[in-house]
């Protein structure tokens, strides 16, 4: 039986905060910390979105979040990671260039097993991602290489 709201009985309404989640509030005024105006409503309770951010880059450090993404990602341990560079002699395995520096290994996987492969260079696992892993894509990409620039490709 409805009440004289339309809902039936039981059924309970759901109350929506109107409050914006990342527009400062005016009744706040400047974080005492940092001094930042910006606050948003963290679970239960309003909190300086600039202190947050800081303090959440503290708990996580950026190996801890490393580590937890590649397990998460593709099931490897730092150490299954530094064993599967250092089998591939810090060396990128389509290319054959070195990974050091900026250029951070990528975790090369199937995205059907979720197995992974190798570790690649960004290019070489951009250039199997576009191809959508499909070995006749990438055997046409050569082909319009070939027939673009047959200076460059001699047959």
């Amino acid at each position: 039986m409805a009440d004289q709201s339309g809902r039936r009985g039981g059924e309970k309404v759901r109350q929506i905060d109107p409050r914006p989640k990342h527009q400062p509030i005016e009744h706040r005024g400047p974080c005492a910390a940092c001094g930042k105006d910006e606050w948003r409503f963290y679970a239960t309770s309003w909190r300086c979105v600039h202190c947050e951010r800081r303090r959440w880059k503290e708990q996580n450090p950026p190996a801890k979040e490393r580590a937890r993404a590649l397990k998460r990602k593709y099931g490897l341990t730092v150490e299954d990671f530094d064993a599967l560079l250092l089998e591939q002699q810090g060396r990128c395995d389509i290319c054959g260039d070195p990974m050091t520096g900026k250029l951070e290994p990528m975790v090369d996987h199937c995205h059907s097993t979720e197995k992974v492969r190798a570790l690649l260079c960004a290019g070489c696992n951009t250039l199997l991602g576009g191809a959508q892993d499909d070995p006749q894509r990438l055997v046409a990409a050569l082909d319009y290489l070939v027939r673009q620039h047959p200076e460059r490709f001699p047959r």
